[in-house]
């Protein structure tokens, strides 16, 4: 955009067919699930959900600025030590014809290539809305890790320079740490004792990709042959070390740190306890008071019954399941004793809810059998 043409650029931007094809995208989709649920989808999407983030910290998931970046080298791994130079093609530096003083971002320049354009439009505004939302969990900006790896793909094929390279060198070694100490921090304080040999061995491969990574990103593009092709194949060592890390990750250990999988583990007990609803045994949905996560309707169902105390009060009185997380014991107690109800409880699972890191105990009520009242005299023999 040169000086002096203001937003005149925005006119070319294909306002017509534009805003045509992305009503043929989204429209129907709207139009579905509004008549599916009455209108309630969007009160409950942007009242009773999006606004809370948008507010402040929701569900105990606010961070400052910053973080979606401090993630970003983790999630993208084993490529960070590339990540700088890929976001470096962005803006390209350039000598103003008069000196620019404190006004340094005249020394830059938006990058002319249009993939490189459109890289951008899809990542940066988009980066800065979730960095300055208060409410912040990782998957939210995995939409934009796209446009991430395109840029990284672009800059390998381009001259490095000294500030990208060492940022880089940083990077790999950060991202490398962490994700080197993870699964045998996982194993050791998740899993069963004779994890810890699987722990180690992913922490090597962790290790080695982001060597290989380091390795690569201060070989490339210097102009000799050898170093390159080193480079080239340090690269290759990278993504097969990412591809064999993430597959031990999440296709092997993962599975086995039983204490984070609090949801499956209590969807495991109800059918253990013959109380599933879906065997057809008990009457139904489940009720769930103090623990709300997404999982535990997965694992049990859409139906399941999401609350507090009352409604699982309720519950045990139409005779349903009802599982109560430790914190809100007392109240279902109470609540149970205001409608002057019997439950017993059947069974408990303990665990951590992955989303906080904070343990999490659900003890799974059912309806008491009423006790026989004293004998009748009166009554025939």
């Amino acid at each position: 955009m040169g000086r002096g043409q203001g937003v005149r650029w925005a006119r070319r931007l294909g306002w017509s067919w534009g805003l045509l094809l992305v009503a043929l995208i989204v429209l129907p989709w709207a139009v579905a699930i509004t008549i599916s649920t009455d209108g309630r989808f969007w009160t409950g999407a942007v009242a009773g959900d999006l606004a809370p983030k948008l507010k402040g910290g929701h569900e105990s998931h606010g961070a400052p600025p910053g973080l979606h970046a401090l993630l970003a080298p983790i999630l993208i791994f084993p490529s960070s030590a590339l990540l700088p130079a890929g976001l470096a093609l962005i803006w390209r530096r350039v000598r103003p014809a008069e000196p620019a003083g404190w006004r340094f971002w005249r020394h830059f320049k938006l990058s002319e290539d249009p993939f490189v354009r459109f890289a951008a439009a899809w990542l940066v505004p988009s980066w800065i809305v979730f960095e300055l939302a208060p409410t912040k969990l990782a998957h939210y900006t995995m939409p934009l890790y796209g446009a991430l790896a395109w840029l990284i793909a672009a800059a390998w094929a381009r001259p490095q320079g000294r500030w990208t390279r060492w940022i880089g060198v940083a990077l790999g070694v950060y991202a490398g740490a962490i994700l080197t100490l993870l699964p045998i921090f996982a194993a050791k304080t998740y899993g069963a004792p004779g994890l810890m040999p699987l722990g180690l061995f992913a922490a090597l491969i962790a290790l080695a990709a982001a060597g290989a990574g380091v390795f690569a990103v201060l070989n490339a593009g210097q102009g000799e042959p050898r170093r390159q092709g080193r480079a080239e194949l340090a690269v290759g060592v990278m993504l097969a070390g990412g591809v064999t890390l993430h597959m031990l990750l999440a296709g092997v250990l993962a599975p086995k740190l039983d204490p984070l999988w609090t949801s499956k583990r209590a969807a495991d007990m109800l059918a253990r306890d013959k109380l599933d609803p879906r065997d057809g045994e008990v009457q139904g949905p489940v009720a769930v008071a103090g623990y709300a996560e997404p999982s535990l309707v997965f694992a049990l169902g859409t139906h399941t019954e999401l609350g507090g105390a009352p409604e699982a009060a309720e519950a045990i009185a139409d005779e349903r399941p009802v599982l109560v997380e430790q914190k809100l014991d007392a109240a279902f107690r109470q609540a149970l004793a205001a409608r002057k109800l019997k439950a017993e409880k059947v069974d408990q699972v303990d665990g951590y809810d992955y989303s906080s890191g904070k343990p999490v105990s659900l003890t799974l009520w059912r309806a008491a059998d009423e006790e026989p009242g004293p004998p009748n005299p009166g009554a025939a023999k």
